[in-house]
């Protein structure tokens, strides 16, 4: 989202590559260009748009599950590398439960550098101006994370034992932040994740995570991400809990 270039280097932080896919000679849905990252993007969008007198008044962010991701492939990879060189693990005595452990070890450090992008992003935006665009004094509507980790097969089972906790724990702290820049924080996260008898039914019916349909011979999951009537699920609940907010 912020990349490793200028604005990256402005922030004091070494940041990240902008895009796996423009480095694997792939394009993306919305192209934006080869070297700038999405926040780049975003702040000329917004200081175009100013200039040309058709400001933009609404702006929406999701961001953070892909570093929970990284922290889920890091673990698994540590843990392999113990049990491979030593037979065990310090986090566990299977594999299984090993992993289990060091994500959940990782989980304050993890949460934090998520929580702490997600005040860099929104301050960048607020403050365009420090960084070559404009202030972007519009509305912003952030939407939280749900669950895949929860019961997405047995009422009551979690995938990853503890994790819609944590996922709450998680969208209240990027609550705090958002709120500090004036924006609007939308919680999927009760509807998606139940957490009773329904919580698999409303997985499978919102997200990819139970999807093992193929289509041209490609499986078209599982993954987490939403299925269109996810997506819609989604912008409704935005819609429903940020109107309230900015009126």
């Amino acid at each position: 989202m912020i990349g490793n270039g200028p604005l990256a280097a402005a922030l004091g932080i070494p940041g990240e590559s902008a895009c796996a896919y423009h480095k694997a000679g792939l394009p993306l849905h919305s192209e934006y260009g080869g070297t700038k990252s999405q926040l780049e993007s975003a702040l000329e969008t917004i200081a175009v748009d100013a200039a040309s007198g058709t400001p933009v008044t609404k702006l929406t962010l999701d961001i953070g599950a892909n570093d929970i991701f990284r922290s889920e492939r890091a673990c698994k990879a540590e843990v392999k590398a113990e049990f491979e060189k030593e037979g065990k693990s310090k986090y566990g005595s299977t594999p299984e439960e090993a992993v289990q452990n060091c994500v959940k070890s990782h989980i304050p450090e993890t949460y934090q550098h998520i929580v702490e992008n997600t005040g860099r992003i929104l301050f960048v935006l607020r403050n365009g101006s420090s960084f070559g665009g404009v202030n972007y004094t519009g509305k912003v509507i952030f939407l939280g994370l749900y669950d895949s980790s929860g019961a997405v097969f047995t009422p009551g089972v979690e995938l990853f034992p503890g994790s819609v906790e944590a996922v709450g724990i998680l969208n209240r702290e990027q609550a705090k932040v958002v709120t500090q820049f004036e924006g609007c924080a939308a919680n999927p996260l009760p509807t998606f994740n139940p957490q009773n008898k329904k919580e698999p039914e409303r997985l499978q019916l919102y997200t990819n995570m139970a999807n093992f349909t193929t289509s041209n011979g490609k499986a078209n999951g599982p993954d987490i991400h939403p299925t269109p009537v996810g997506y819609e699920k989604l912008a409704s609940i935005m819609g429903t809990e940020c109107i309230k907010f900015f009126n």
